[in-house]
């Protein structure tokens, strides 16, 4: 081999092992985003459900103050009736960032076509916000001049700043870090604060005061969209596991990162943490909703894997190596949540 071949070819695998790492941090990246957005739909869900309930139980206060409350109580639920297309066009727009994740993971050649239709659904979003504020508004300047209950207002500011968390990272390219966790940290605080103080509210009221049609829309959409959670969550639970059972599979020996697997599953693990925690305050509130209109709601036990354990059990070379010559397979996508909202 001539000193020049010799040189083109030192460089050539130079460029692939690069190419390798790069390729294994961008799949990391893919896989935790993808991983984010599901997860932190369910939350959105639940302050969703959140929002729904304290609307009927401020309903049901103001029908107690004669003409004029059974006004606001119609004015209430037009505003939440308005809500509902934004909510969905927001999920939409959740639910194809997610597919365009899970698309360049896989090196999908739908990807171009998701990444086209994000950068349209972006502004759509951003203009469903912007109506939410609006209608936020309305409905705050309502409670304050009729109930003037503070644990509703909270709810709704609560409610409208998890949505925002949500649009101000929509974006065609994976989130940084830092983004990650500024969107993680809001949607997180905000989800809590809001089903808190709605499970607060769903206690102030008895079975016997709410109207049938306000029974029958928390038994359809709060009641039934509270076991869509428990049963997506769980199920994001299980695709964490089998990611990483895959890639810690091929970790080592394969050309996978053992150390950037080491900081998925580290990730994974906050995730999952913050999932079971949604869940100890989600489950309850559910529960007590559940109670008003006659529904049992029986909440799941969301246990998390050891998510370094597998990484470990599939290493079968030294960390962090990388062989000559392999190419990054495809893994499992993660078996998507639709964003289906539950009203």
């Amino acid at each position: 081999m001539s000193r020049k071949t010799f040189l083109w070819t030192v460089t050539a695998l130079l460029l692939l092992g690069a190419g390798i790492v790069i390729a294994q941090m961008a799949l990391d990246a893919l896989a935790l985003n993808e991983t984010s957005v599901a997860a932190e739909s369910q939350e959105l869900q639940g302050v969703q459900g959140a929002d729904e309930t304290t609307m009927v139980v401020q309903k049901t206060k103001m029908q107690k103050s004669g003409a004029s409350g059974k006004k606001a109580s119609a004015s209430m639920d037009e505003i939440h009736k308005k809500k509902l297309p934004q909510y969905r066009v927001i999920n939409g727009a959740l639910d194809t960032q997610k597919k365009l994740y899970a698309a360049q993971r896989e090196n999908s050649p739908q990807a171009s076509r998701f990444a086209a239709a994000l950068k349209k659904e972006i502004p759509q979003a951003k203009g469903a916000l912007k109506k939410l504020r609006a209608l936020t508004d309305q409905e705050v300047g309502l409670i304050k001049s009729t109930t003037k209950d503070a644990q509703a207002i909270k709810v709704a500011e609560a409610s409208y700043a998890s949505w925002k968390s949500a649009v101000d990272h929509l974006k065609e390219q994976p989130l940084t870090e830092k983004e990650l966790k500024a969107r993680n940290q809001s949607i997180q605080k905000n989800s809590e604060i809001a089903v808190v103080n709605a499970h607060d509210q769903a206690k102030t009221v008895k079975s016997e005061e709410l109207a049938p049609e306000d029974k029958n829309l928390l038994k359809s959409n709060v009641v039934g969209g509270a076991k869509n959670i428990f049963s997506n969550l769980q199920q994001i639970m299980s695709d964490m596991q089998s990611v990483m059972n895959a890639l810690g599979g091929l970790s080592g020996t394969g050309g996978l990162n053992v150390n950037a697997l080491q900081g998925l599953g580290g990730a994974f693990q906050g995730v999952a943490k913050q999932m079971q925690g949604f869940l100890g305050n989600y489950g309850p509130f559910a529960q007590t909703v559940g109670a008003l209109v006659g529904e049992r709601v029986s909440v799941p036990t969301l246990s998390i894997p050891d998510f370094m354990s597998l990484v470990k059990m599939g290493s079968g070379g030294a960390p962090g190596a990388i062989p000559s010559v392999p190419s990054v397979p495809s893994v499992p996508s993660v078996p998507g949540v639709k964003f289906k909202p539950p009203f």
